[in-house]
């Protein structure tokens, strides 16, 4: 199989993510030859790479964007990372109906030190908070 059938199949299934393990185990191919494909299709705009190793399927109709919305993926995202974590500030207030615009930046609090992450159209900010826990 190769990485562009991997990825259609996990967009038919709805997940747009993988991790470079799950696409190692799926394949059978070495790890060189992963990173390439990977960065071949990233050049291509058909996969974004966030983290080392958390990497984004980007649908034809976002293409231009280069990326999908930050919400389409946070969950993944933090699972990935095993940290605790809520959306906070106007990110949560727009999906309430109560920010007067779009933010620009998408807001997620956990209980780790976390590096903003800015690809494309999308900015999402990280804000610390010691006391956030899973419940």
């Amino acid at each position: 199989m190769r990485l562009i059938d991997y990825i259609e199949k996990q967009e038919e299934n709805g997940k747009l993510w993988f991790s470079k393990m799950d696409a190692l185990q799926q394949l059978g191919c070495t790890k060189t030859a992963l990173s390439q494909s990977i960065h071949y299709l990233i050049q291509k705009k058909r996969l974004a790479r966030i983290k080392e190793n958390f990497i984004l399927i980007v649908p034809l109709n976002y293409k231009n964007w280069g990326i999908i919305p930050a919400d389409w993926f946070i969950d993944p995202f933090m699972k990935s990372l095993s940290l605790p974590y809520y959306i906070s500030t106007l990110s949560a207030a727009e999906y309430y109906g109560a920010a007067h615009q779009k933010p620009m930046q998408f807001q997620v609090v956990t209980n780790q030190y976390l590096r903003d992450i800015k690809y494309g159209r999308i900015h999402i900010r990280f804000i610390q908070n010691n006391k956030i826990c899973y419940r």
